[in-house]
C-alpha cells in the first residue's frame, strides 16, 4: 500500500496524540501474561461448557442479593431472578473450589431458593416449593440483574437486553428488539459491525467501507455503547466485533433514550467484560482477496478471590478488496479491568485503539452510455487514508438492599482521519474512460463525550410491587473537519490512481462544530395485575449546535438555529403475560429532529416529530431455547420541511425559498422473527420485514405517493442462517464432530435517480470441523453463487456499489 500522505496539519490543536493508553497499558499486563496462564491450564474446561468448570470463590455471609450478584461476576454465567425473590434474604457465604451448580447450592442453601439451568444457557432462580408442592416462579417480572452477557451460552437466543436504561428481559420490552450473540457471531465468522447488523431482522447497513448507511423502517439509526447514547456517531465505524460480546438493536424510535434522533431505531454495541476464571482464545483464518486475520483474547482473575479481573483484546487484519487497487489494514487493542469495591459495588474500567488503514472509495459513476462499469473497477487514489480511534470509558454500579441499583457510565472516543478520495464531475466517457474528476483531501478530528447517571428499583404502592427509573444522560461531539478540493480535467478515471503529485493537501482553515444533547428521562412500569404492566415513561431533552471557522484568523462562534429545549418526547406501553411463554405488548414512541429552515415570518419551523406505535407478540418454545417476536408498526414522521408555494424572501435574500412545516412520510410494516435452537444441535436465525414507507405529503408534487428512502428501503427483506452441529447419534456417528451451516439474505428492488437494482438472493453456507474440546476449524463461503449486484445505489457520479462476489475463508479457532 502507497505510504503518500503529507504530515498532519499542524493547525489541528484539539487532539494531542496520547503518549500512552489506558487501552495499551491493561492489554500489555495481560498479554505479559499469557504464557503463564497457558502453562496454568494444564487440563482446560470444554468450551460451552462453564458449569463444569471448578475455580475458587470468597464470598462473605450477609445480604443474598448482593452475593448473588457478586457471584454472577466471579462465574460468568447469566443468573436471572426477581428481586422480591430474594428480598430479606441472607447467606453463609460461598469459600473454597467449586462447580458452578454446587456453589449456587451453597449459597442458595437455607433460602427456600434453588437454581435450575436452562438448556439454552445460565441459570434461573425459583422457589423451592409452589403451592402444590412443584417449583414454580414467583408471580412478579423476572428480570436480569446479572448483564446478560451472551459469551459462553452456546445460544442465538438470549433472555434479556441491556438498552434500555437498564437490563430487562426482552418480553418485558415493548418493542422489537434483536440480539446479535457471540455465538452467532463466531459461527457464520463476523467480523465487523456492518456484518452483524446484516443478519438482523430489517436492518441494511451498506455503503462506504466502515461508515456504512444503516436504515430500519425507512429511517436511520441512533448509536450507544453499553447503553450509553453517543451524539452523532456513525453507527458501524464502532469497530471490530472481536471487542464485543453482542450486538442489540431496537427497532423503531428511542425517543426516552436519546432525545434527538431519527425514528429508525437504536444500535447498542455491549463490549466484552472480564470473565470470572482464567481462559485464553484466539482464532487465525486466511482466504479471498488474500484477507489475513489474527485475533487473541485473554481473561484472567488478577487475586485469590476474583474480586480484581482484567481483559484483552488483540487484532490485527490485512485484506486485498474485490475491486483494483484498493486495500486495508486493521489493528485493534483493548483493554478491560474490573473490581469489586464490595459485593454490592463494582467498578470498570477500558480503553482500546484502533488504527485502519484504506484506499478511500467513493463507489462508481455511470458511463455516458449509462450502463456501470464492472465490479472490480475502482475509482480514487491508491494513497493511504488513516483512521485513528482512542477510547476511555470507566463504570461503577452499586446495589442497594431494597433492591434499588445506581449505575454512572462516562465514555469519551476519539477520531483522528486523514484521507483523500474522488469523485467525476458527470459521466465517463465510454469510449475513451476519461472525465473530470473532483478530488479532495480531508483533515478531520471528532471527540466524543458521554455520560449517563441512573437509579431504578422496586416501589410499593396500593399493595403492589411496582419499579421506576429515573436518569440523566449528556452527549457532546466535538467536530474539526477541513477539507480542499482540486479539479482533475481529462482524468482516466479507472486506470489512473497516482493522485500524489496532483493532490493539493494545503488546508487553510477547519470548520469546528460542537452539538450537545442533554436530558432527563424516567420511566415507571406499573404492576397492573399479576400478569399485566403498564409502562409509562418520558424525556426532556435539551439541544445546542454552534460553529466557528479555525483559520489565519479565527472567527466567532455561531449558534445554530437548530436548538430545543426541554422538549418532551412520550414513551407508553403495555405488556399482557398471557401465560408462561407467550406476552402481548403495544407501545408508543416518539422522537424529534431539530430544523434550520425558516418560515415567511422570520420563525424557525418547529422540530420534526416522529412516532411510532407498535403492537405484537412475543413466544419462547423450547424451553425458552427459541424465540419468536411477530410485530405489526406505523412511523409518522411529520413537520418535515418543505417549500411554502405562497411566499419567496427568507433568510439574507429577496429571492430564497421560504418553508412550512408541512411534509410527512408514513412507513407501515410486518417484522417476524424467530432466533434460537430447534434442538441441542440445531441453531437458527431467521427474519421477514415488509415495509411499506410513502410520502405523504412533499415539496415535490410527484413525490406524494412514492416509496420513501427508495435506495436504501426495499419492501421486502427475510435473512436467514442456520447451523447444526452432528452428534453422536447422527448417522451411527460417522460425522460426529461435524457442522454444517448454510444462510440466505432477499430482498425486494431499490432504485435511485439514476439506478435501479431488482430483487436479489445471495446464499452463504459453511462447514465446521470440532477437531477437540480445544480446537474447531471451520471453512465460510459467501456469495455462494457468485451473483453479482448492487448493495448500494447512488447518482451518476459516485457512490454506486457492487456487492463482494464469492469469497472463501477458512479459519482455525481455539479456546483453553
Amino acid at each position: 500500500m502507497t505510504q503518500a500522505h503529507p504530515p498532519r496539519n499542524t493547525h489541528f490543536p484539539l487532539y494531542p496524540p496520547f503518549r500512552r493508553t489506558v487501552a495499551a497499558t491493561v492489554v500489555l499486563h495481560i498479554v505479559l501474561g499469557a504464557g503463564a496462564l497457558a502453562g496454568t491450564v494444564a487440563t482446560p474446561p470444554g468450551y460451552a461448557q462453564p458449569a463444569e468448570t471448578a475455580r475458587s470463590y470468597e464470598i462473605p455471609a450477609g445480604d443474598l442479593t448482593g452475593a448473588l450478584n457478586r457471584f454472577g461476576r466471579n462465574s460468568g454465567i447469566m443468573l436471572s431472578f426477581s428481586t422480591s425473590l430474594t428480598e430479606g434474604l441472607h447467606t453463609d457465604g460461598l469459600r473454597g473450589t467449586h462447580t458452578v451448580a454446587s456453589a449456587l447450592g451453597s449459597l442458595l442453601s437455607g433460602t427456600g431458593l434453588h437454581a435450575v439451568m436452562r438448556e439454552s444457557g445460565g441459570y434461573v432462580l425459583e422457589r423451592a416449593h409452589g403451592p402444590q408442592g412443584t417449583p414454580t416462579l414467583a408471580p412478579v417480572t423476572v428480570t436480569a440483574v446479572i448483564d446478560p452477557g451472551t459469551e459462553g451460552s452456546g445460544s442465538y437466543a438470549t433472555d434479556a437486553a441491556s438498552l434500555m436504561n437498564g437490563v430487562w428481559s426482552l418480553k418485558d420490552i415493548p418493542q422489537s428488539v434483536s440480539v446479535v450473540t457471540r455465538q452467532q457471531i463466531e459461527d457464520q465468522g463476523l467480523v465487523s459491525s456492518a456484518d452483524a447488523l446484516n443478519q438482523v431482522t430489517g436492518v441494511t447497513a451498506t455503503g462506504y467501507d466502515r461508515t456504512e448507511s444503516v436504515t430500519i423502517r425507512g429511517y436511520s439509526v441512533n448509536a450507544q455503547t453499553d447503553g450509553v447514547p453517543v451524539t452523532g456517531l456513525i453507527t458501524t465505524i464502532s469497530g471490530d466485533l472481536a471487542l464485543y460480546d453482542r450486538v442489540e438493536v431496537l427497532r423503531g424510535p428511542s425517543g426516552l433514550l436519546t432525545g434527538s434522533g431519527e425514528p429508525g431505531g437504536t444500535v447498542n454495541y455491549v463490549r466484552k467484560r472480564p470473565l470470572g476464571t482464567r481462559t485464553l482464545s484466539g482464532a487465525v483464518s486466511a482466504g479471498s482477496n488474500d484477507t489475513y486475520r489474527g485475533e487473541l483474547d485473554v481473561s484472567t482473575p488478577l487475586n485469590g478471590d476474583g474480586s480484581l479481573r482484567a481483559r484483552g483484546v488483540l487484532v490485527r487484519q490485512d485484506q486485498h478488496k474485490f475491486y483494483d487497487v484498493a486495500e486495508s489494514r486493521d489493528e485493534i487493542a483493548y483493554g478491560v479491568i474490573e473490581y469489586d469495591l464490595s459485593p454490592r459495588t463494582t467498578v470498570g474500567l477500558s480503553g482500546a485503539y484502533s488504527r485502519f488503514h484504506t484506499n478511500t472509495f467513493w463507489g462508481l459513476p455511470l458511463m455516458s452510455d449509462g450502463s456501470l462499469p464492472g465490479r472490480t473497477a475502482f475509482m480514487g487514489p491508491d494513497m493511504d487514508s488513516v483512521y485513528t480511534i482512542k477510547e476511555a470509558a470507566a463504570d461503577i454500579q452499586h446495589h442497594f438492599d431494597s433492591g434499588w441499583i445506581v449505575k454512572a457510565t462516562y465514555g469519551y472516543r476519539e477520531l483522528i482521519g486523514n484521507y483523500a478520495g474522488a469523485g467525476t464531475t458527470g459521466a465517463v466517457d465510454t469510449a475513451t474512460g476519461l472525465a473530470t474528476m473532483s478530488a479532495t483531501y480531508y483533515d478531520r478530528g471528532v471527540r466524543w463525550n458521554s455520560l449517563d447517571l441512573n437509579v431504578n428499583g422496586p416501589i410499593t404502592l396500593l399493595g403492589r410491587k411496582h419499579h421506576l427509573t429515573l436518569g440523566y444522560n449528556q452527549t457532546k461531539q466535538d467536530n474539526l473537519l477541513g477539507s480542499v478540493s482540486t479539479s482533475l480535467p481529462g482524468w482516466d478515471v479507472f486506470n489512473d490512481h497516482n493522485y500524489s503529485g496532483v493532490l493539493n493537501t494545503n488546508i487553510a482553515s477547519h470548520r469546528q462544530t460542537i452539538t450537545e444533547q442533554s436530558g432527563v428521562y424516567t420511566s415507571a412500569r406499573f404492576s397492573l395485575a399479576d400478569t399485566v404492566q403498564f409502562i409509562l415513561g418520558g424525556r426532556w431533552s435539551d439541544y445546542q449546535s454552534k460553529s466557528r471557522t479555525i483559520a489565519a484568523a479565527t472567527s466567532d462562534w455561531v449558534a445554530s438555529t437548530a436548538q430545543a429545549s426541554w422538549e418532551f418526547t412520550p414513551y407508553g406501553g403495555l405488556i399482557w403475560d398471557v401465560r408462561k411463554n407467550l406476552t402481548l405488548y403495544a407501545s408508543y414512541a416518539d422522537t424529534f429532529v431539530p430544523q434550520t429552515q425558516e418560515d415567511y415570518l422570520g420563525n424557525i419551523l418547529e422540530p420534526r416529530v416522529g412516532w411510532q406505535a407498535e403492537a405484537g407478540a412475543k413466544a419462547r418454545f423450547l424451553d425458552d431455547r427459541l424465540n419468536l417476536n411477530v410485530a405489526v408498526f406505523r412511523i409518522r414522521d411529520t413537520n418535515r420541511a418543505m417549500v411554502d408555494p405562497d411566499h419567496v424572501g427568507c433568510g439574507t435574500s429577496a429571492t430564497a425559498a421560504c418553508y412550512m412545516a408541512a411534509g410527512e412520510v408514513q412507513s407501515d410494516g410486518l417484522d417476524i422473527e424467530l432466533v434460537g435452537a430447534l434442538s441441542r444441535q440445531w441453531d437458527v436465525s431467521a427474519g421477514y420485514t415488509y415495509t411499506r414507507a410513502r410520502y405523504e405529503s412533499d415539496t415535490t408534487a410527484s413525490n406524494v405517493g412514492e416509496r420513501f428512502n427508495a435506495s436504501l428501503l426495499p419492501e421486502h427483506l427475510f435473512k436467514l442462517w442456520t447451523h447444526y452441529r452432528f452428534s453422536p447419534t447422527d448417522l451411527n456417528g460417522a460425522l460426529q464432530g461435524w457442522s454444517i451451516g448454510a444462510g440466505v439474505q432477499a430482498q425486494s428492488d431499490i432504485y435511485s435517480a439514476s439506478v435501479r437494482q431488482g430483487g436479489r438472493v445471495i446464499v452463504s453456507a459453511r462447514v465446521g470441523y470440532q477437531i477437540n474440546k480445544n480446537w474447531s476449524t471451520a471453512m465460510s463461503v459467501s456469495n455462494l453463487f457468485d451473483r453479482t449486484y448492487l448493495q448500494f445505489l447512488g447518482r451518476a457520479t459516485s457512490n454506486n456499489f457492487y456487492g463482494a462476489p464469492r469469497t472463501f475463508m477458512l479459519s482455525l479457532r481455539g479456546r483453553f
